[in-house]
């Protein structure tokens, strides 16, 4: 590793992809940055949990981490839809039969020789990965202006800023009751593929929280509202760009990862392509379901300009009560009551009640009130 090599690698300008709730469109966001000249990036996301929580004190313990919390890094076709964090990578490229191969021996070597300038610190094992990843994969590092990190959900999203502290972050905005829908939906499938018995986990905290708690970490934030790429994808990017700082290149109206068509993270629909279709089509929730998601939303669907459905007399009446409502998705979990798996059904019960009564408080301490709902 050369000096002017690690001079480049510490200054690049850190952009972070993330999200408040999944299933809002980072990875695609982030298959259209990947393959810019200008940027530093890794396929898909990975688990750096246990990286960052834990004290590490050697480079070797480092790596060893990460090839454990990421076993199949090196080949993508060995990922399976049984995988977490598959990304779907194992298809790649218009045959979907391509991989990107990192050669282990080479990427080793180089995380190694970092540490020959750096010492050992969470952000500097990051630095290393990224760093190794682009050696093996000769990217041209007097190119490079950005080091893209994909730490994806909220919680590591947060964790970044305090490790990267003047990071930038692009943050995936998208109707959050299509988010909700789509992800009861992705882990029905998940869950079936995966032979695990399914749990109403919908993430309707996060939603609720939506950027709290991005605000309350003061996140340098540049919102992408998702549906607007279906519209004028060029301006969107454009847009980025500014944001970031790189110059726009053709690469970024076209999905890939490590320079081969990416055809998205949804297992049952291939498409490398924002599909105006599918994403225009119509909610099909219940009119229940369609109120409490809204009154948990409210701020994010006014924030973002999203349509909000009018309440009748009788839903302002009784919104506190309806907010106690199991949603369709949690009744037709309770409907299939089994007792060999009494121990979920019971964590479900138990925990149930505590927190819709603190989405409710929530949902009125921050800015909403019975009285504004009641207005609209």
């Amino acid at each position: 590793m050369s000096y002017k090599e690690n001079q480049i690698i510490k200054n690049l300008d850190i952009v972070c992809v993330g999200h408040y709730a999944s299933r809002a469109g980072t990875l695609f966001i982030h298959s259209l940055l990947d393959n810019h000249p200008q940027i530093l990036s890794m396929p898909g996301v990975q688990n750096y949990n246990e990286m960052v929580k834990k004290k590490i004190n050697t480079p070797e313990e480092a790596l060893r981490i990460f090839e454990k919390n990421i076993p199949k890094f090196y080949d993508t076709s060995t990922f399976t839809e049984k995988d977490y964090n598959n990304c779907c990578l194992f298809r790649l490229g218009k045959n979907k039969k391509d991989k990107i191969i990192t050669n282990k021996k080479l990427f080793e070597t180089y995380f190694f020789e970092f540490f020959d300038y750096n010492k050992i610190s969470k952000k500097n094992i990051i630095l290393g990965i990224y760093y190794s990843y682009g050696k093996v994969h000769n990217f041209n590092f007097d190119n490079l202006k950005v080091l893209l990190l994909h730490p994806h959900e909220k919680g590591m999203t947060i964790m970044f800023k305090k490790i990267f502290n003047n990071a930038k972050f692009l943050i995936s905005i998208r109707h959050p009751i299509k988010v909700y829908k789509s992800k009861t939906i992705h882990n029905h499938v998940m869950n079936k593929i995966r032979n695990i018995t399914y749990y109403p986990s919908s993430q309707l905290l996060q939603l609720t929280l939506n950027l709290y708690n991005f605000n309350k970490n003061n996140l340098n934030m540049n919102f992408i509202k998702f549906e607007n790429l279906k519209d004028n994808l060029s301006n969107e990017m454009r847009k980025i760009c500014d944001f970031t700082g790189i110059k726009f290149h053709k690469s970024l109206l076209s999905c890939s990862f490590g320079g081969y068509k990416y055809w998205g993270n949804t297992v049952t629909v291939a498409s490398d392509k924002f599909d105006k279709n599918r994403d225009q089509n119509s909610i099909k929730l219940s009119k229940k379901d369609i109120v409490i998601l809204n009154i948990i939303n409210n701020k994010i669907l006014t924030k973002f300009n999203y349509k909000k459905n009018k309440l009748s007399l009788a839903e302002k009446i009784f919104l506190p009560l309806i907010m106690l409502l199991p949603l369709d998705d949690e009744l037709n979990f309770l409907k299939k009551f089994s007792l060999k798996n009494i121990k979920i059904y019971f964590k479900f019960i138990t925990f149930f009640f505590p927190k819709r009564i603190f989405l409710m408080i929530f949902v009125l301490w921050d800015n909403f009130t019975i009285k504004e709902a009641i207005k609209k």
